[in-house]
């Protein structure tokens, strides 16, 4: 089992280790990996899963894309009046987000193909956000581009110093919040990350932009 990034591997093997599938190795990594690599990564976003079962032969597929809102428009920069908005607005903020289908999508393949607890797969990401892990050199590098702080504000307090400069490559990267978060979706599956106020504060993130 590989994966993009060693410690989402460790954690794919030390599931099959413990007598798992591999869709509990895979949704094990998937979880690693939104915590070590979050600017390509997370429960936040959409999957399609293809599972190939060998003894039937049979493909089988998991839709998890992200939808559309309820009230989008025929397109990003068409408004609600038919005018058509600047192109800032349609690439940040609430109008280029979509609702997320990953988890329901891994939870579905996990109970149709899963072995071990949907709460054991979850173990390795927390750890890892709470204890931390070193800051890798190509996150550091997209931190370090011009206005990144300023465009990602809520990873000020995560990335960069009290100067206002990304952390040095190699710093321990802990978060608490996204370890709380993936203990709600351990203990109460897919719905977790929209309770105790997860749904507002993704609201919130959406309409700041």
């Amino acid at each position: 089992v590989t994966t993009a990034h060693p410690l989402a591997t460790r954690a794919a093997l030390a599931m099959l280790a413990r007598g798992g599938a591999t869709i509990d190795a895979a949704i094990a990594a998937q979880m690693v990996l939104g915590v070590v690599e979050p600017q390509s990564s997370g429960i936040g976003g959409g999957a399609v899963l293809m599972i190939w079962d060998a003894a039937s032969r049979t493909l089988t597929s998991f839709d998890g894309l992200a939808t559309a809102p309820a009230k989008v428009t025929a397109g990003l920069r068409i408004d609600t009046d038919g005018t058509v908005l600047p192109l800032a607005p349609s690439r940040r903020g609430g109008r280029s987000v979509g609702v997320p289908g990953v988890l329901p999508a891994l939870k579905a393949a996990h109970e149709r193909y899963g072995k071990l607890a949907w709460s054991a797969l979850f173990e390795p990401a927390i750890r890892i956000a709470e204890e931390g892990f070193p800051l890798p050199p190509y996150l550091h590098r997209i931190l370090s581009s011009r206005n990144a702080a300023k465009l990602h504000p809520d990873l000020v307090p995560h990335y960069f110093g009290a100067d206002g400069m990304v952390l040095p490559v190699g710093t321990a990267i802990r978060n608490p919040a996204l370890a709380a978060t993936m203990r709600r979706i351990a203990e109460r599956g897919p719905g977790g990350m929209l309770e105790d106020g997860g749904a507002r504060r993704i609201v919130e993130a959406a309409q700041r932009g």
